[in-house]
């Protein structure tokens, strides 16, 4: 985080390069904040902004955009009243918010006008339907509501992926319901589901390890588990200590394909 110390004697030397670093100070601590709450490249709604599409009369329709403001672009736009456009004929056009650049030049010591105040305002505008997004205007469908982007930027990192096993002894994946596993951030719950296809199809008399779990993904004792087994009624799967999945041959000869392995077990 950029910061300056402004509590030090003697006089400090204020210039714009030092006006520079304190604004992007607070640009980037605002950015940053904002991210919590979803993608840079997603308009979604921080506060407000409420879209309401009101049809009149044959393909017309009137749309408002309520005050409040919005993050998209790696910027905080605000809009400080309802804005309203009507009469959008919707056979041939689509409704777009557009961010306006109002900009102000300043008169230097050296009389010259650089233009260097920028502020942005909110529009709707109508454009040709198919129109892309750009770095000025999105469709108004995109713009996600107040706190959708915060859920799904919650959701997308709590819930992540299935993973792929590590199969050994010749498993395969399932052509139908392949074996996946997965650990939500945070959680200690690991989840697996799937079904065993080996083509050998041999009934087990040992433990016949179908794959190893990675560290992390590991009980800290084996596990148990009664499974439903396409071919013989029902299977036993033991999670070890190790990461291996098994089969668990010692306890009931069963075949080992058509093994499903709907499980769920803590890590502690």
């Amino acid at each position: 985080m950029k910061k300056t110390d402004l509590t030090q004697p003697g006089g400090f030397p204020l210039d714009q390069n030092q006006l520079n670093h304190l604004q992007q100070g607070y640009i980037e601590c605002l950015t940053e904040l904002a991210l919590v709450l979803g993608s840079s490249t997603t308009p979604f709604a921080i506060r407000g902004c409420a879209i309401t599409r009101t049809p009149t009369t044959g393909t017309l329709a009137d749309y408002s955009i309520a005050a409040g403001s919005i993050f998209w672009n790696g910027e905080i736009v605000l809009n400080p009243s309802t804005v309203v456009l009507t009469n959008v004929d919707e056979s041939v056009d689509g409704l777009y918010v557009e961010i306006i650049p109002n900009n102000a030049a300043l008169t230097y010591y050296d009389s010259s006008s650089p233009t260097v105040v920028f502020d942005n305002n909110i529009a709707l505008s109508a454009y040709p339907l198919g129109t892309a997004d750009d770095s000025t205007k999105f469709l108004w469908s995109h713009l996600k509501p107040m706190g959708v982007g915060l859920m799904e930027n919650i959701m997308s990192n709590i819930y992540t992926p299935y993973l792929v096993p590590s199969y050994v002894g010749g498993y395969i994946d399932d052509t139908v319901s392949p074996i996946r596993y997965r650990k939500p951030v945070g959680s200690k719950t690991v989840t697996i589901k799937g079904v065993t296809n080996n083509s050998l199809g041999a009934s087990m008399v040992t433990d016949d390890v179908v794959f190893v779990l990675p560290t992390g993904y590991r009980p800290l004792a084996s596990r148990t588990f009664i499974s439903y087994n396409d071919f013989s009624g029902i299977c036993v799967v033991r999670i070890k200590s190790n990461g291996e999945a098994s089969i668990a041959g010692d306890i009931m000869a069963v075949s080992n394909i058509g093994c499903w392995m709907n499980i769920n077990f803590d890590i502690d």
